[in-house]
């Protein structure tokens, strides 16, 4: 090798930098790679309930539908009274609860 080629190499420009520079430079690449994940995580989750509502559709009713069923379990609830049935036997008093036992005084 010729010492003329070696001799007139320069260093990379990071071996000139300072450590904090490069540390700062580090810190700000890990900030936006963690700002690509979450926005790549929120677009997945997003495409994957799109993907599971397509899936699996819950049930639609529509209104008119809708109003007709509840009218007539509301007939149906009028005829036969609230739908409700008294209690077999009155309320009564309530016994007091015993006191609790404290242990270990002295």
């Amino acid at each position: 090798m010729d010492q003329s080629s070696t001799a007139n190499r320069r260093p990379p420009d990071d071996a000139y930098r300072d450590p904090v520079d490069r540390r700062d430079a580090g810190l700000d690449l890990i900030r936006r790679g963690n700002r690509w994940l979450v926005a790549g995580a929120v677009g997945m989750a997003g495409v994957v309930s799109l993907a599971a509502a397509h899936a699996f559709p819950g049930q639609t009713t529509t209104s008119g539908v809708a109003s007709a069923v509840s009218g007539q379990a509301q007939s149906q609830q009028g005829l036969s009274g609230s739908g409700l049935q008294s209690p077999s036997q009155a309320p009564g008093v309530a016994l007091p609860a015993p006191s609790a036992v404290v242990s270990g005084g002295s």
